[in-house]
C-alpha cells in the first residue's frame, strides 16, 4: 500500500510544510510575561520601601481589581502610548515620544512627507486634508496629539498610515489581554500579560 500510494503520500507531506509555512507567515505568535508582585503588610519598613501597601490599606481581594481599573490601565495606555496603530510596523520609530491631549480624535490618517519641498501634509485616511507644515515641526495638534518626529525619518518614509484609537479603548484592548490574581492566604499578586509584540 506504501509502494502504491507513495506519490500521494509524497503530495500531502509537501502540500503539508506549504500550510504551515503560509500559516507562519500570516499568523502573528503570542507571547506571554508572568510576574507577582509581593504585597507587604504595612510596617515602618514597608512605608519607606514602596508605594504599594498591604492589607491596611486594600482588602486582598481587592488588589487584582485596583490593578484592572480603569484608574491604572488609562494612565498606563497614555505613558506607554497604546493609543497609536501604525499600519507599518518598521515605522513605529517615528511614533517615538508621542503624546495624547483631551481633545485626540480617533480615526486612520495619512501622512505624507516630501523631502524636495522639506514640507509634510496630514490627512484622513479618505477625507480631506487636515494640516500641513514643515518637517521638523510639531505634528498633529489639529487631531489632539502633541508629535514632533524626526525630520530625516520622516523624509525617508515618505508615506506613513496610521490610526488613533482613544486612551480608553487602548485601556479596554489592555484590560482584555491582562490578568491579575491573589489567591486566598497568599500575599502574592500574578499578573499575566499576553501579546503580540514581545518587547512590549
Amino acid at each position: 500500500a506504501v509502494r502504491r500510494y507513495k506519490w500521494v503520500m509524497a503530495a500531502m507531506v509537501l502540500a503539508a510544510i506549504g500550510l504551515r509555512a503560509l500559516a507562519s507567515r500570516w499568523v502573528k505568535p503570542q507571547y506571554m510575561v508572568d510576574s507577582r508582585i509581593w504585597m507587604a503588610a504595612e510596617t515602618q519598613r514597608s512605608a519607606v520601601d514602596g508605594p504599594m501597601k498591604g492589607d491596611q490599606v486594600l482588602h486582598p481581594a481587592a488588589w487584582p481589581e485596583l490593578l484592572t481599573s480603569f484608574t491604572i490601565l488609562d494612565k498606563v495606555a497614555q505613558r506607554r502610548s497604546l493609543f497609536y496603530v501604525p499600519d507599518d510596523p518598521r515605522n513605529a520609530s517615528l511614533f517615538a515620544g508621542i503624546a495624547a491631549t483631551e481633545q485626540l480624535q480617533p480615526g486612520t490618517y495619512r501622512l505624507r512627507a516630501d523631502a524636495e519641498t522639506g514640507r509634510y501634509t496630514l490627512s484622513r485616511a479618505k477625507g480631506p486634508r487636515l494640516e500641513t507644515g514643515v518637517l521638523g515641526d510639531s505634528i498633529g495638534r489639529s487631531i489632539g496629539l502633541r508629535w514632533q518626529p524626526a525630520p530625516e525619518l520622516l523624509a525617508r518614509a515618505r508615506d506613513i498610515r496610521f490610526t488613533l484609537v482613544s486612551p480608553r479603548q487602548a485601556a479596554l484592548a489592555l484590560r482584555e489581554r491582562l490578568t491579575a490574581t491573589l489567591p486566598v492566604g497568599s500575599n502574592l499578586l500574578r499578573v499575566t500579560l499576553t501579546g503580540t509584540d514581545p518587547q512590549l
